[in-house]
């Protein structure tokens, strides 16, 4: 079995992280979202390269408290049903 990513990531297709078990599935978007988010920290410099959209998200979660994205982040999950 390839690792995730190497022939793409479907954004709305679950996937199993092996090396994240705590984590269990997840769909596209959460990994997309992480490795967005590794980039902005890690590479901050070279984040245009991986062509992703998620800069204003970003931003906007960087001045949201714990609770505030929290929150969010379980409505956002209920509304596409994800428990």
């Amino acid at each position: 079995m390839p690792a995730i990513g190497m022939n793409g990531i479907s954004p709305s297709k679950k996937y199993t992280l092996t090396n994240l078990p705590s984590r269990g599935e997840m769909y596209g978007t959460e990994i997309l979202a992480y490795y967005y988010v590794t980039w902005a920290r890690v590479f901050p410099d070279n984040l245009k390269m991986i062509g992703l959209p998620y800069d204003k998200a970003y931003e906007k979660a960087k001045s949201m408290s714990d609770e505030e994205f929290v929150k969010l982040m379980k409505t956002k999950l209920a509304e596409k049903g994800v428990k």
